[in-house]
């Protein structure tokens, strides 16, 4: 309905400006130049209600995972995705029913669990919330020399899923380094679009 009405007014908005006598000696040019710029912000609008949207949601330590996340907005721009990127203990009740497709980013602390900036938006999925309206994808940071290894990106990953959210690749496990972020993020990007 939006996009619809939107197209309305950008059409009337042209049709009124071409039919409209330039005269310069009063103000119709001043008022013509403000029509245009109010009828290109419609089409960039426009434009971006057309677009798809990704939310890159990380939980970190150490700033790896906000690295991988900050990494994957470049290449979701690049694709022509309008991104965003946010710690996970960003996201309330009403966020995550606003989102449509979203890749998260954690590492592991402690004895395999998710870092502080996580624990919130952990305690949010435990209110079972229904997810089915997300497609999703789990990249988890960890150190095979560790216990439980990658352990906090399982446990966001399989509660994604008990909640009903469809998972589009499977959870990459990065051991001690982020090698092949990248490539699955494309991959993933290229799932969603």
């Amino acid at each position: 309905g939006c996009r619809c009405s939107i197209d309305g007014a950008i059409k009337r908005s042209l049709y009124f400006f071409w039919s409209f006598k330039m005269d310069t000696n009063n103000c119709n040019w001043l008022f013509c130049k403000c029509l245009l710029s109010y009828t290109s912000k419609l089409l960039i609008y426009n434009f971006y209600l057309m677009s798809k949207k990704l939310n890159i949601l990380f939980a970190t330590v150490y700033g790896n995972a906000e690295n991988v996340a900050n990494n994957i907005n470049k290449i979701a721009i690049d694709n022509s995705f309008v991104s965003q990127v946010n710690e996970l203990n960003d996201v309330d009740a009403k966020m995550l029913q606003e989102i449509e497709n979203v890749i998260i980013v954690s590492s592991t602390t402690g004895e395999g669990e998710i870092p502080e900036n996580g624990e919130d938006f952990w305690n949010l999925l435990d209110s079972n919330p229904e997810l089915n309206h997300i497609n999703y994808g789990v990249i988890a940071l960890g150190d095979r020399s560790h216990d439980n290894f990658c352990n906090a990106g399982k446990l966001i990953d399989e509660k994604m899923l008990a909640l009903k959210a469809k998972q589009i690749s499977p959870r990459l496990e990065c051991d001690g380094d982020t090698a092949g972020s990248d490539a699955w993020a494309e991959s993933f990007i290229d799932m969603i679009k």
